[in-house]
């Protein structure tokens, strides 16, 4: 399979630094400035340009609360475009939202405030409650963000409950009371990341099989690997490999590079397109495991300078066996 290089992003805020925020929303100047490094990335820059044709800012900046997976169905029905093609254009430009502080500023805030409070209606307080909560559009204020997920409560709206616990649980506009946290998860047990959390908090009291338990009722992204990792570390590798496929199809990172290993680890040379995967996401492990391949030959064309360059990626995120690796193969 094609495998992209992601540095191309590097070029992208490199662009944003020069010219500023404002050069992602005029798609000409845009490509002229990415075109300077077409020689070195020409399929990168042209998958990049396609995102930015596509509208992918505004489409991403706006729905970072959503799934990735639901990100790349949408993008698949309005493109032409492969599904691998996707997940590097969404998690590339994905990671350049996530390392920017975007100047939006909702300059109605306090009307759209009044209104929904007239008209309590729980959606559009959940999702006024999430800018707070984000800093987007808004100053970020947790204390503005605690409030109105309690009033998307009152106006029942039954997916608060992990907000207000996850609040509650790590002192964010409210002291930190463990009690009441766990006390909303299980008010909102029927939702997938209140199970997640649960989970958590299970894990952590050492109740294993509980833990377990909410992890695998959940269909939160996060539980998939949480209730493979258990499974994995008793050694029930069938079952581990079942959690993690699940996590596989909505292209959390964790699943995606477990899972990849597994299958490479059984020479079922499908486990490279996991590790593809999870290495556009950002995972520093899928990163490392990648530059290996490509120093080995294993399952891939062997290219020195891209395990090399996936080796340092991965050291700068701070993975201890890329930087062990990089002075190992330094030197051949």
């Amino acid at each position: 399979m094609k495998i992209y290089d992601v540095r191309i992003k590097d070029c992208v805020k490199k662009i944003i630094e020069e010219k500023g925020q404002g050069i992602l929303w005029q798609k000409e100047e845009f490509a002229d400035a990415l075109n300077n490094y077409s020689l070195k990335y020409y399929e990168e820059c042209y998958l990049i340009n396609r995102a930015m044709e596509m509208g992918m800012i505004d489409i991403l900046l706006f729905s970072h609360h959503v799934n990735i997976s639901d990100q790349v169905h949408l993008l698949e029905t309005i493109s032409d475009l492969d599904e691998d093609e996707l997940v590097f254009m969404v998690s590339q430009m994905r990671d350049v939202i996530g390392q920017n502080q975007w100047n939006i500023e909702i300059v109605n805030m306090q009307e759209t405030l009044d209104e929904i409070k007239k008209l309590m209606n729980p959606e559009a307080t959940h999702a006024v409650a999430l800018a707070y909560f984000d800093g987007l559009g808004v100053e970020q204020d947790y204390e503005k963000a605690y409030e109105l997920f309690e009033l998307a409560e009152q106006y029942g709206d039954p997916t608060c409950q992990y907000y207000l616990g996850y609040m509650n649980e790590n002192g964010l506009g409210t002291e930190e009371n463990l009690e009441l946290a766990k006390d909303y998860y299980l008010q909102g047990k029927d939702d997938d990341q209140c199970l997640y959390a649960l989970g958590l908090l299970s894990k952590k009291e050492g109740k294993e099989d509980e833990a377990l338990d909410y992890f695998h009722k959940s269909h939160d992204a996060r539980s998939f690997y949480e209730e493979g990792a258990i499974h994995l570390e008793r050694n029930e590798i069938q079952e581990a490999k079942n959690a993690f496929a699940q996590g596989c199809d909505v292209y959390d990172e964790s699943c995606l590079d477990a899972y990849g290993k597994l299958l490479l680890r059984e020479n079922d040379e499908k486990g490279l397109k996991p590790i593809v995967y999870a290495y556009y996401l950002g995972s520093s492990d899928a990163t490392e495991y990648l530059g290996y391949l490509f120093i080995t030959g294993n399952v891939i064309e062997k290219n020195m300078e891209r395990g090399m360059a996936c080796l340092d990626l991965a050291a700068s995120m701070g993975n201890e066996k890329a930087k062990e690796l990089e002075k190992k193969y330094e030197t051949i």
